[in-house]
């Protein structure tokens, strides 16, 4: 009988997520940048005075928020979405692409809705690409926690 506990703790513990593979998502990054190609061919940046976070964590779940300053210089990506935008759910890579599915939003009808983003890491700045509300756009974060 103490051989077979021993397997099932043993069992329990190569199964829990200390012992998983990490993703190289997880962590705490913070937004530097973005660039949101335009209709009329120039890139402008999310919004003025953008400031941002994404968390991913080992268990699965990401956590995204997005701010900006009151009022912009001109017509923004960030109007159709007053200025600010938030969203947390889950996700998952596959080594190329991370697909984040919104459990909450400040816009809930995005509630349920899935966001896909080809991702590329460089040392310790992530980008993401992809489209958000019919808008393209590329986000380069800064890891500061792993």
């Amino acid at each position: 009988m103490k051989i077979m506990n021993r397997f099932i703790l043993l069992g329990l513990l190569i199964a829990s997520p200390a012992f998983a593979a990490t993703s190289p998502l997880v962590g705490t990054w913070i937004l530097e940048k973005s660039e949101n190609p335009m209709p009329d061919g120039s890139i402008v940046s999310y919004c003025t005075g953008v400031h941002g976070m994404i968390i991913y964590t080992e268990e699965g779940y990401v956590s995204v928020s997005l701010n900006c300053a009151a009022v912009g210089n001109g017509p923004e990506p960030a109007d159709i979405s007053g200025r600010k935008f938030f969203y947390a759910g889950t996700y998952q890579f596959d080594g190329k692409v991370a697909t984040h599915q919104m459990m909450n939003a400040s816009q809930p009808e995005l509630i349920g809705e899935s966001f896909t983003r080809e991702v590329t890491i460089q040392g310790t700045e992530l980008i993401l690409t992809g489209v958000n509300q019919g808008q393209k756009f590329s986000a380069f974060w800064r890891r500061v926690t792993q």
